[in-house]
């Protein structure tokens, strides 16, 4: 990985320079976790480091985010569009999570992928009913997030099939973006709550590296997903 090949060479040179000499550089935690000091001392927060990688509001980089006991890589880009198959290299993570799904749920849930989409639904003996999907759009150089149930992102008491759905989400999201947790939440509170994202009809705003607008259809919100940068 480029940032790691660059943590060396950072220490290679940490060994006989003065720390003045070369200047910016990441920093490994005692918990395992990264910072980046910049340039002129001060650490980065809520911002992109040189080689592509966020770091989040409290200064950490974390090289894997585990969701539904399933270790998920952290991106230094956004997802492109005109990849030839969605997800492409991501089958054990969706079938990790998929065995989660099956020992702490049954076979109730599935994923569904294809070329250019993803789906992910409900099940029901043969049938199938889909819960939300994501698929690809070359043309528009984006990708097309249709939301077709409730979403749980907190709860008390007994775990909510919708809680498992956000956590599916989170997944994905994580899978096309380097702030994927913060693109989950936008599509949530916009879905389900009070839209502190400000997500806008058929309008873009920018959430973390991505760009998302909202359109409603029946019985689904649809929603527009492309890179910032």
């Amino acid at each position: 990985m480029k940032m790691r090949k660059a943590i060396l060479l950072g220490a290679l040179l940490a060994a006989v320079l003065p720390s003045a000499a070369y200047g910016a550089q990441w920093v490994e935690g005692t918990d395992g976790t990264w910072s980046y000091e910049q340039d002129d001392g001060t650490w980065l927060t809520n911002g992109f480091s040189p080689d592509g990688y966020y770091v989040d509001g409290s200064g950490k980089w974390y090289d894997s985010l585990t969701i539904l006991e399933t270790s998920v890589p952290s991106r230094n880009s956004f997802r492109s569009s005109q990849e030839e198959v969605i997800f492409a290299g991501c089958e054990d993570i969706f079938n990790q999570v998929q065995e989660t799904l099956y020992r702490d749920l049954g076979n109730v849930r599935r994923f569904r992928l294809s070329n250019q989409r993803l789906g992910y639904g409900r099940t029901d003996g043969d049938q199938y009913t889909e819960l939300f999907s994501l698929e690809q759009n070359r043309e528009k150089g984006e990708f097309t997030l249709t939301v077709r149930c409730p979403l749980t992102r907190e709860y008390q008491g007994n775990i909510p099939m919708s809680w498992y759905d956000f956590q599916c989400l989170r997944v994905v999201t994580n899978l096309l973006s380097r702030t994927g947790d913060q693109l989950a939440e936008a599509v949530y509170y916009s879905w389900e709550g009070d839209n502190r994202y400000g997500v806008k009809l058929e309008q873009w705003t920018q959430v973390g590296d991505a760009w998302i607008s909202y359109r409603a259809a029946e019985g689904a919100g649809i929603y527009s997903i492309r890179a910032a940068f």
